[in-house]
């Protein structure tokens, strides 16, 4: 009986750290070409749309969010695009050491984590800009260096 008790209470503990959770605001980079009339890939060109997610590991969440690539209709009007998703392209790790550096291991698709300069400026700008935007990331890197390389 006691063995129940306290499953039930563990059960109902997990349960309300669940649903009580709050949501936390993120924004998530995307492309606006519209801002880049030259095609160079400025920097002014990648502008936060915002999300609020319930997460528990909230660096990886984000990441994982944005590569999934899911802009609204309104966002998509206001002319964000991106390259993502792609189905076999997912996070595998987000390690942020204590100086702040975040190493990220994505999967290897050949043909879609390589190819032009400015897709891959593209691709690793949307990331790059999302990750520093969380307050304890100061650096991003990718476990696998070969990555978005052109």
């Amino acid at each position: 009986m006691k063995k129940i008790f306290l499953f039930a209470i563990a059960m109902i503990s997990l349960l309300s750290s669940c649903i009580f959770e709050k949501p936390t605001e993120i924004s998530l980079f995307y492309y606006k070409e519209s801002l880049d009339p030259d095609t160079v890939c400025v920097e002014e060109a990648f502008l936060p749309v915002k999300r609020e997610i319930k997460s528990k590991n909230l660096i990886f969440d984000t990441i994982s969010l944005l590569i999934e690539g899911d802009l609204s209709h309104d966002e998509k009007a206001q002319g964000f695009s991106t390259e993502f998703p792609h189905p076999d392209f997912k996070l595998l790790e987000a390690n942020l050491d204590e100086n702040g550096t975040l190493t990220l291991d994505f999967t290897v698709v050949p043909g879609f984590t390589s190819g032009g300069s400015m897709r891959m400026k593209i691709l690793s700008s949307q990331i790059e800009k999302t990750a520093l935007h969380l307050p304890e990331v100061k650096k991003v890197k990718y476990k696998n260096e070969e990555l978005f390389q052109p």
